[in-house]
């Protein structure tokens, strides 16, 4: 029956997860689909992690890698060797923190392959603590407050613009596509959102109304650690600034941090003029204040870029 399924490469990124790394790898034991390779990237983990997969995989009988990083290179560097190494037709990538619901894979093959016009398919998420416990509400209602109706579907690249709200642990994606587009850029200091654009750019990015995945909220997560997320955004916002409304958030936080004396602001806005060949649209910054102040105070910026 296996040799009738397209096989799926699941790729699980490992750092300093020995709490949860092999609670994480049995939800990926127990899916329900059969035709499953594993992929596993341990990057330079400094605690007792990476033996401790050594011997989970002892107990393993589907076909498995596992490669460990010597110097830590990073979340995009260990998603790109986990797609290096992967055979499937498809890719479903998780972190060792987090969880599959046993009919996630199963499923969300069944729908990309009615669809073959799809390059990618995500869902909603449930949130977990530290302890494994259901905390109120999704990620998509609760964690990021979406303010869409109903999730977005199909061409998603206008929504997609207004937040990252496909996450990376609930996509299934072609390998094909990471073939025409290309791997996670390592440049940046996070994997998805990029990657999420690139895809919406040209393909149809379908959604699941089934919660099929558990992200772990902890201290030592990606969204617990990050608060200034303004600049964090920017590299990603300049990559993708055909977009018009990531140039309309560029301006915003440009000017917000240059009032505030930040002194980013001023190689920001460097940057934002030789990618765009703009200058900054004037009228949006003095509507609805105290035009005298801001005009002073637009001319020394200006003087500045």
């Amino acid at each position: 029956m296996n040799e009738n399924l397209p096989l799926v490469t699941v790729g699980a990124a490992n750092f300093n997860n020995s709490r949860y790394v092999i609670e994480s790898l049995e939800s990926i034991k127990k899916q329900t689909y059969p035709n499953i390779e594993l992929v596993i990237v341990d990057d330079a983990s400094r605690d007792d992690s990476p033996g401790l997969i050594e011997e989970w995989l002892k107990t393993y009988e589907k076909p498995y890698r596992y490669i460990r990083h010597e110097t830590n290179g990073g979340l995009c560097k260990t998603c790109n060797d986990l797609i290096k190494n992967a055979n499937g037709k498809y890719i479903s990538l998780i972190g060792t923190d987090d969880l599959y619901v046993p009919e996630k894979i199963a499923k969300q093959v069944a729908v990309l392959e009615s669809d073959p016009s799809a390059g990618m398919v995500y869902t909603d998420t449930y949130l977990i603590d530290e302890n494994g416990r259901l905390k109120l509400g999704t990620l998509m209602s609760t964690l990021l407050k979406c303010p869409f109706e109903y999730a977005p579907s199909g061409d998603i690249l206008n929504e997609l613009q207004q937040m990252n709200f496909v996450h990376a642990l609930s996509m299934l994606i072609r390998k094909s596509v990471y073939e025409e587009i290309g791997g996670y850029d390592e440049d940046l200091p996070f994997e998805d959102y990029d990657m999420n654009l690139r895809i919406a750019k040209r393909y149809k990015v379908l959604f699941m109304e089934d919660i099929l995945c558990l992200y772990r909220i902890h201290s030592q997560s990606f969204s617990g650690k990050t608060r200034d997320w303004e600049t964090i955004l920017m590299p990603t916002y300049f990559k993708h600034s055909d977009l018009p409304l990531f140039r309309e958030k560029m301006v915003s936080i440009i000017m917000s941090n240059y009032y505030r004396g930040i002194p980013v602001a001023r190689d920001w806005a460097i940057r934002y003029n030789e990618l765009t060949k703009e200058k900054f649209p004037y009228y949006s910054f003095v509507r609805g204040s105290r035009p005298v102040l801001l005009m002073r105070m637009w001319r020394k910026f200006r003087s500045l870029v």
